[in-house]
């Protein structure tokens, strides 16, 4: 009589599990690489990882946008006619445009590497990559979005414009970017 069950594979546990017991165990065939692509493969192994430790700086970066804030919140306390609110402010806004234009510089950062890895990755990281993508172009539009609100009140034009231009141009391409990138993803599971 014939079973619907699929005949168990050798050995199910998980790999932790196997671990422990001491079995050998082969997770990839056997693949010979010459020492220089070995090294080529390390290097830019190492720079992809250098990259994906940025992520500790956009921590740091929610931080320092709230201990810029609360300055800001405390000069908008300020009475208009109080001769050194227009200082205090632009003060106050300048720092608190810092943490987001930061925040639009490493994202794009982010994106270039989910390029590589879409790229030089393994396909069995292709969710990751895809899902990372869109996490970084939210937080690419979330900066802009915050140095737009910091810029706008801003007394010195020229700083203001300087900072937009800037964040505007570094949208304006990794966008598409990230776009592309999640796009591919998303064809390799269509």
């Amino acid at each position: 009589m014939y079973s619907n069950r699929k005949k168990p594979m050798e050995d199910e546990r998980p790999m932790s599990e196997k671990k422990k017991t001491g079995k050998k165990v082969e997770a990839a065939p056997h693949v010979q690489v010459s020492p220089e692509k070995l090294e080529a493969a390390k290097a830019e192994l190492s720079k992809m990882i250098e990259g994906v430790q940025g992520g500790e700086k956009l921590l740091e970066l929610v931080e320092e946008d709230a201990a810029a804030f609360e300055p800001l919140s405390r000069a908008y306390a300020i009475p208009k006619d109080d001769p050194s609110r227009e200082e205090e402010m632009e003060r106050c806004l300048r720092r608190a445009a810092g943490p987001p234009m930061e925040l639009v510089r490493l994202s794009c950062q982010a994106i270039g590497l989910h390029q590589e890895l879409l790229h030089k990755g393994s396909a069995m990281i292709l969710s990751d990559v895809g899902t990372g993508v869109i996490l970084c172009w939210g937080a690419l539009y979330g900066g802009w979005l915050n140095l737009k609100v910091n810029t706008k009140p801003m007394s010195d034009r020229t700083c203001a414009q300087s900072l937009n231009q800037e964040a505007d141009a570094l949208v304006g391409e990794y966008w598409k970017i990230a776009e592309q990138v999640y796009e591919s993803v998303m064809e390799k599971f269509s």
